[in-house]
């Protein structure tokens, strides 16, 4: 997957390090508030966290996307289970959602190395 990359995904990058450095999640509705895009069912920012996943991963990071969570749930939304299935070729089912997000939040909190995130992008 080729993916372009710009200044907006850099940005978002950016607070979630800076989240991660501080052992935090953040809400999808924080996150739109900080980067200017409006939260609705196809909004870019679901777009933007998926990319950075993808590249995370593809740079051996684990998925960033995973400290993103619905404020309501704190869990991640159905998009972040897209991306773990299709980079990490495991199927996952509705009743191991809990599992696998708190095992990637894990190694997202646990990765010591995000500054090179900033810096490839």
């Amino acid at each position: 997957m080729c993916l372009k990359l710009n200044e907006k995904h850099l940005e978002i990058a950016k607070i979630l390090v800076e989240k991660i450095k501080n052992e935090q999640t953040i809400s999808y509705s924080e996150l739109s508030e900080k980067v200017g895009i409006i939260l609705g069912k196809n909004s870019e920012l679901y777009h933007y966290i998926g990319d950075l996943s993808y590249y995370s991963f593809d740079n051996e990071m684990p998925l960033i996307s995973a400290i993103v969570v619905r404020k309501e749930e704190n869990m991640s939304g159905e998009g972040f289970y897209g991306v773990y299935e299709d980079k990490r070729d495991i199927k996952v089912n509705k009743n191991k959602h809990i599992e696998v997000f708190i095992e990637e939040l894990n190694r997202v909190m646990k990765y010591d190395n995000w500054d090179k995130l900033i810096e490839l992008l």
